[in-house]
């Protein structure tokens, strides 16, 4: 409820109490009297008496509404300026909420955006570890697989002069075997042909 709207209640009140008050304390009491040829005479009671004093009324009726004007234009500017004062305050605290609520928004952003910073430097960090890791083992693989293939080819050069040594035994261990056995051979030729031919 508005001061205006609040104001004419009150005032709406107050002039049925009024009403109300003049209707039952007052104007039953009063009358209006007439000098006649025999005297005064009542001519009119209660509320008949407006029409015989109707300059009195129109008169206070005049009076009142002039002060009723002056009285409600004063109530009203009054009422105006309440509304507005209340209308200020109600857009002042508006005001102060919405600022809270933006300051309230703007540091929960600010959190969340540095939560993700935050996220996202770990895990930046976490693939440059993974990163790391992977080309260290990329190198330790490739030196393993430099140092294997030359173990084999150490091997291989191994096996080789093993294999040239070892025939080259072969063919002496042949070349031994047929000069023995061409000598034995000689042997067994000279040992028939002395056989055959004793000596005197």
């Amino acid at each position: 409820m508005t001061t205006r709207l609040a104001i004419l209640v009150v005032v709406l009140a107050a002039g049925l109490a009024g009403f109300g008050w003049l209707h039952t304390r007052v104007m039953p009491y009063q009358a209006w009297a007439s000098y006649q040829d025999s005297g005064w005479a009542v001519v009119a009671e209660g509320w008949g008496t407006v029409l015989h004093a109707w300059p009195i009324a129109l008169a206070g009726l005049c009076a009142g509404g002039l002060l009723g004007l002056f009285i409600g234009g004063w109530l009203g500017n009054r009422a105006a300026e309440l509304d507005l004062a209340e209308q200020r305050q109600a857009v002042q605290q508006t005001q102060v909420q919405a600022q809270a609520a933006i300051q309230a928004a703007q540091t929960e952003a600010q959190a969340e955006i540095q939560a993700i910073r935050v996220e996202t430097d770990w895990q930046l960090q976490q693939a440059d570890n993974a990163w790391a890791s992977a080309r260290h083992a990329e190198q330790q693989a490739r030196q393993a697989q430099a140092a294997a293939e030359a173990r084999v080819a150490a091997a291989e050069a191994r096996a080789a002069a093993i294999e040239a040594q070892a025939n080259q035994t072969l063919a002496e261990a042949e070349k031994r075997r047929r000069n023995a056995a061409g000598a034995a051979e000689r042997r067994r030729r000279q040992l028939a042909r002395q056989r055959s031919h004793p000596s005197a």
